[in-house]
């Protein structure tokens, strides 16, 4: 689940880089550390990863578009285009699962 994290997220001006979005660190060796069981900076109320809860996840829910349903703001992540349905679906499963390092 992490790379399709790294590959669409972990880029220059968003969550890599000097330049960190809300000081989401997404790069490979740092992005578990900082969502998983880690409160979500525009919804701290709500965990990044909850895991065993996609539904209860800040992150899902702003990959899904439901941000806003659940409480939050902001925008669909990445911005622009979104993920394909398969990396959400990868991604609620790996949370469901109990969002292990691995």
């Amino acid at each position: 689940m992490l790379p399709i994290l790294q590959v669409n997220c972990a880029i220059s001006g968003c969550h890599a880089g000097p330049e960190l979005s809300t000081g989401l660190d997404l790069t490979t060796g740092q992005a578990y550390h900082h969502i998983v069981d880690v409160p979500s900076f525009q919804l701290a109320t709500m965990d990044l990863i909850e895991p065993g809860n996609p539904d209860a996840s800040y992150l899902v829910r702003k990959v899904e578009g439901s941000a806003e349903a659940a409480g939050g703001s902001g925008d669909l992540m990445p911005p622009g285009f979104g993920l394909p349905q398969g990396d959400i679906d990868v991604i609620r499963q790996w949370v469901a699962e109990g969002a292990l390092q691995n």
